[in-house]
């Protein structure tokens, strides 16, 4: 008996993925095509040369966890906040890996530094995930919509509001134009759209002009004129609207209660940041800030 036993939890172990491979299958599964890839590539490069990236999860316990969290706090000079980014991209893969039983269950308690909340907090992959979650529960396309569309582009809410369906987007690039009340201080800047972005407006825009078309049948059937299909906008519902959705995602999310939408502000332009491919500057173009004290604020 004991060689069988021997046996199976050989064959057990070899079932199991590698960082690497969970790693892969994550990408896949849900950050392939996502504003955040190349963010979470960053946090993963550090991981996978840290645990080794054909390591597998049964060799990492709280212990070599712990001392993960100590070098990147005492020897890198991470700030918490960006600890728990990183730890939120392990978890994410190891959670992957675990629901497809190829890893045992990640230790608990699992290690969270404390780091300020409020505005200048910004979401984690994992947190992010959790939101989409609470859209698709809700089945509210719209407001995946909204979301998807203030983290991929670091617009303000009143922005993305503002956006006039007609001459918002030419060739995958979103345009808040100058001097129409689309940008809180008058200058009109544009942002290249991501993937699932791109998806948001072109399936908007598609069903902006049927619901156009169909007005004017339904004008030329009663012989009336056609008069417009009503309003131009991206997004059409009040402000107040997605604001009570908000507060219902975040009840399900289970995020921090001082958690707001503009916080996607904030995430976006940590993330560009994290790429390393950017200058101060150019996340300052990005938001559309007049001065460079404002933008070191977000960029945190």
């Amino acid at each position: 008996y004991g060689s069988l036993d021997h046996k199976r939890m050989t064959n057990e172990t070899r079932a199991h993925w590698t960082l690497q491979q969970a790693y892969e299958k994550q990408v896949e599964q849900t950050w392939s095509g996502l504003a955040s890839e190349k963010t979470v590539a960053l946090y993963w490069k550090i991981i996978a040369e840290h645990f080794g990236a054909t390591a597998s999860f049964s060799e990492i316990g709280i212990d070599e966890i712990e001392e993960f969290v100590s070098i990147l706090k005492n020897e890198r000079n991470i700030a918490g906040s960006t600890i728990n980014r990183y730890m939120s991209c392990l978890s994410s893969v190891w959670k992957c890996a675990h629901e497809r039983g190829k890893a045992p269950a990640r230790p608990s308690p699992w290690p969270k530094q404390r780091e300020t909340k409020g505005r200048h907090y910004h979401f984690s992959l994992e947190e992010e995930r959790e939101i989409f979650k609470a859209c698709t529960v809700m089945g509210n396309q719209e407001m995946t919509d909204y979301i998807i569309m203030l983290a991929d582009t670091g617009f303000r809410r009143g922005e993305l509001e503002s956006l006039d369906i007609n001459h918002c987007v030419r060739e995958g690039v979103v345009t808040l134009r100058n001097g129409l009340g689309e940008t809180k201080n008058g200058a009109g800047r544009s942002m290249p759209l991501s993937v699932r972005a791109k998806e948001v407006v072109d399936r908007r825009l598609k069903a902006a002009k049927e619901e156009e078309q169909a007005a004017r049948d339904w004008a030329k059937l009663h012989k009336l004129p056609f008069t417009g299909a009503g309003t131009t906008k991206l997004f059409t519902k009040k402000s107040s609207w997605y604001r009570s959705k908000w507060d219902r995602i975040k009840a399900l999310a289970e995020l921090p209660e001082a958690a707001c939408m503009h916080i996607f502000r904030h995430t976006f332009a940590t993330r560009m940041a994290m790429t390393g491919k950017v200058t101060i500057y150019d996340i300052k173009e990005a938001l559309g800030h007049k001065s460079l004290e404002a933008t070191q604020i977000y960029a945190h």
